[in-house]
């Protein structure tokens, strides 16, 4: 008995990627920088989906809604489908790149409360676009929005921008999502006891979870002996 596969089939399995990726892809920004997401997004389509990234990326768009406009409120999966695409023209994934074309759907994704795409599209911003500088005013605007929404890069990199106890203070919040620069700088803060209460347990708690979220083969002995000499 044959069975024949079906337009609504190709569709229904093209959707059904989507969805895997989008939940891959949004773990994906919580545990590390752009580099690292950029790595891990290319082996799950190659090893887990098995299609090239341009296929990918053609799936995307064509199964991209719409009507986008920011008066209507979109679905935590439609926010994470903009974001993904401009990460794509980003970061040359399936296409080549194109950061206006990356503005263009990072900021779909960012009026509608996407925190990571409110953090790159301050990236875009400051060396892509019309601003120039990671000081300038709407660099920090978007940032700023990624770090109140939550997002671990916009914590980051809003203590980047920031001094004394208020970079402490961003430090701290991208230390509370797991994010292993954070943490990292996190512990530091508590072996010093530079704007918090002195606590090197607590800071090797935080070097130990930092070991377990890069893995042991990325863990670097440098980081451990930075933190605490040994």
């Amino acid at each position: 008995m044959s069975f024949m596969i079906t337009n609504q089939d190709t569709i229904n399995q093209e959707k059904e990627i989507i969805i895997k990726l989008l939940k891959f892809y949004d773990d994906a920004t919580y545990k590390g920088w752009s580099e690292k997401i950029i790595r891990n997004v290319r082996n799950y389509i190659s090893r887990i989906i098995h299609k090239t990234e341009k296929e990918i990326f053609q799936i995307f768009l064509s199964h991209f809604p719409k009507d986008t406009t920011t008066k209507i409120s979109l679905t935590k999966q439609a926010k994470l489908h903009a974001s993904f695409i401009g990460f794509c023209y980003h970061f040359e994934i399936g296409t080549t790149v194109n950061p206006k074309k990356a503005f263009e759907y990072y900021i779909i994704a960012a009026e509608h409360g996407d925190g990571f795409a409110l953090s790159q599209i301050g990236g875009l911003s400051a060396t892509q676009l019309e601003y120039n500088h990671t000081t300038s005013t709407k660099y920090i605007e978007y940032v700023h929005k990624s770090a109140k929404i939550g997002h671990p890069h916009g914590a980051y990199k809003m203590a980047i921008v920031t001094t004394g106890r208020l970079r402490a203070f961003w430090y701290l919040k991208a230390a509370e999502k797991n994010f292993p620069d954070g943490l990292t700088k996190a512990a530091q803060l508590y072996k010093t006891g530079e704007y918090v209460i002195k606590d090197v347990h607590r800071a090797l708690r935080m070097a130990l979870l930092v070991r377990r979220v890069m893995g042991e083969k990325n863990f670097s002995d440098g980081v451990w002996k930075k933190l605490f000499g040994e």
